[in-house]
């Protein structure tokens, strides 16, 4: 892990695990400053496959009515999972959101065709592709 201080906050990195080919993957966590009332800080952890948010920790109450950190992300333990994510499970970003028509698009500058993955019924691409 390597801490870095931003302010009164704390971001770390860790690693994840690694793609199907080997690529590394980075877990960052992003804390906020400490909470009085809980005495611990709120915190995001988001990996660098799809800048996935996979945990959000907040302020919650248990099921006593007890003031406590609670998860509010659904997220997966893993890079590997990440790569099988078929609805994209907390992932943040892609080049395009929404669907590209044909899964295709011209590249404005260049006049380029650009082919993404079809992963939408074969036929058109959603939120980027792979």
């Amino acid at each position: 892990m390597e801490p870095s201080s931003a302010g009164d906050h704390l971001v770390r990195t860790e690693s994840f695990g690694k793609t199907s080919k080997g690529e590394p993957v980075q877990l960052i966590t992003i804390n906020s400053e400490e909470i009085p009332s809980i005495g611990q800080r709120a915190y995001v952890q988001v990996c660098t496959l799809g800048a996935a948010v996979v945990t959000c920790c907040i302020p919650g109450r248990d099921t006593n009515g007890n003031l406590t950190m609670v998860d509010i992300a659904l997220g997966y333990k893993d890079a590997s999972s990440y790569e099988r994510n078929p609805p994209y499970l907390g992932v943040i970003v892609g080049r395009v959101a929404g669907r590209v028509q044909n899964g295709q698009f011209k590249q404005p500058e260049t006049g380029e065709i650009v082919h993404l993955t079809r992963n939408s019924h074969g036929a058109h691409c959603v939120h980027g592709g792979r």
